[in-house]
């Protein structure tokens, strides 16, 4: 019995499937890099938003810029999906993004990402509080 071509057909048939583990992880390490890009990018930007002399275009400024630094050219598929807004009764700037990927498995990764910062602004409480 001839068993020259026996190792050449079972790495032919394991081929596939090592591929596609390999392309899996590869694409959930690309997720779980966007992720957390996304996450520092909108803690940035809400910082820099909520700075006394800050502005909320410069928190936009400073989502693209770590966004850009961190995913290069695929940022502008970010474009409109990041916000940051001051909320003066609370005295506090808040940044959100979501943003949802496919991917070449058909599996779809939900990017979301959070941040809240105080305003750089003193509160000595309500008025009469201090004597």
């Amino acid at each position: 019995m001839d068993e020259r071509g026996q190792a050449y057909l079972e790495f032919l048939a394991i081929f596939p499937i090592l591929l596609l583990l390999a392309l899996f992880v590869a694409v959930t390490f690309w997720a779980w890099w966007n992720e957390g890009v996304a996450s520092v990018a909108v803690h940035r930007g809400t910082a820099w938003a909520a700075r006394a002399d800050g502005s909320l275009e410069r928190g936009y400024q400073a989502v693209r810029e770590m966004l850009e630094a961190g995913l290069g050219r695929s940022v502008v598929a970010y474009d409109g999906t990041y916000t940051i807004v001051n909320l003066p009764p609370m005295r506090i700037t808040a940044g959100y993004l979501s943003r949802s990927m496919n991917t070449p498995l058909g599996a779809v990764f939900s990017i979301r990402a959070r941040a809240f910062h105080r305003k750089e602004q003193f509160y000595g409480g309500p008025p009469g509080y201090f004597h």
